[in-house]
């Protein structure tokens, strides 16, 4: 078995791919695939997520951008 068969990973290439450790395929759309792109690319640093909200949803007022994150 090799390293990506027994850990999850995003594939990014010819469209965007979650694979689990049970071998699921899933594929993200949207906010959550903009979202789980940004934290993999940028893993080394903390987010608030004020911060995510408000790079999600820069028109919408902070207490429904942070409502939108929660469900994405």
């Amino acid at each position: 078995m090799n390293g990506r068969q027994q850990q999850d990973y995003l594939a990014l290439f010819d469209g965007a791919r979650v694979f689990t450790r049970g071998g699921e395929e899933r594929t993200p759309r949207g906010k959550p695939l903009a979202l789980l792109v940004h934290l993999a690319l940028e893993h080394d640093h903390r987010h608030s997520r004020r911060s995510l909200a408000a790079l999600l949803w820069p028109d919408l007022p902070p207490d429904r951008a942070r409502s939108n994150l929660r469900v994405a």
